[in-house]
């Protein structure tokens, strides 16, 4: 029979390595189209989804909190190079910052450098290089961030070439030209801030099948931690066993001695 501090530990376990989690209050800031087909999809996933305004004229007001959403999406690719407005910008930096999921598409490259001195753009991992097209997508089908996605999928939507800035991106997926699909950076709080290398529905009026499932999927993402951290977490769960079943051969040892007198 397994101990009580043992499943405890277990839990632990689960807890840690889980690689998704279920996101089910999110904001959807929309670029005037994508988000017809994004909001839809989400909803009917079992997502609570808010979808105020499209993403340059949203203005949440000063010191707004965000933090009672699991994920932020920011569409950004039918309507792009606008920027943000100040409160918006605030909010989403402070959601970020607290550890929230922000998500946005791949035309935000592309605005990179219009928009310097506004916090949602200068922390975006990526820098733009130049756009593509008719992009075959080869991903690790294991990752989370990928589930229900095959190897070798496409469609006809656009993409940009970049470069990763920040050394401590992590880029997934790529193309036939080796640009990222998926860039992301986690903070000390745990707050995500995910490229999509997608640009929705700038050049097909529609957002295709694996482009929503791409973007539900980054809505409940959660990285799986680095092998050294696996490693210690295990080092220090095997301790923990050992010591418990220590103090139960002590106890069982004490209890016999003072039986046999």
């Amino acid at each position: 029979m397994l101990k009580p501090g043992i499943i405890a530990l277990f839990g632990m376990f689960m807890i840690v390595v889980s690689s998704t989690s279920f996101a089910d209050s999110v904001l959807v800031l929309g670029d005037d189209q994508a988000e017809g087909f994004v909001v839809p999809h989400l909803t009917g996933l079992g997502h609570t989804v808010t979808n105020p305004d499209i993403y340059y004229d949203w203005d949440p007001g000063p010191a707004a909190d965000l933090s009672g959403y699991d994920a932020v999406v920011m569409l950004y690719g039918y309507d792009y190079d606008y920027g943000i407005t100040a409160n918006a910008s605030s909010a989403l930096t402070s959601y970020i910052q607290g550890g929230g999921r922000f998500v946005t598409t791949a035309w935000m490259a592309y605005s990179h450098e219009d928009f310097a001195g506004d916090p949602i753009f200068d922390v975006l991992p990526v820098a733009y290089d130049a756009d593509g097209y008719d992009a075959v997508w080869d991903v690790d089908e294991t990752s989370p961030i990928f589930t229900g996605l095959s190897d070798g999928w496409s469609d006809s939507e656009g993409f940009e070439y970049v470069t990763v800035t920040d050394p401590s991106a992590v880029a997934l997926g790529s193309n036939q030209y080796g640009e990222p699909l998926v860039v992301y950076t986690e903070n000390a709080n745990g707050g995500l801030y995910i490229y999509l290398n997608h640009a929705m529905s700038y050049d097909t009026s529609d957002v295709s099948t694996q482009a929503l499932t791409l973007v539900s999927n980054a809505v409940g993402f959660a990285p799986v931690p680095e092998p050294s951290s696996l490693t210690t977490m295990f080092l220090g769960i095997g301790c923990l066993v050992g010591l418990a079943r220590r103090r139960h051969k002590c106890m069982t040892n004490t209890f016999t001695r003072s039986f046999d007198m």
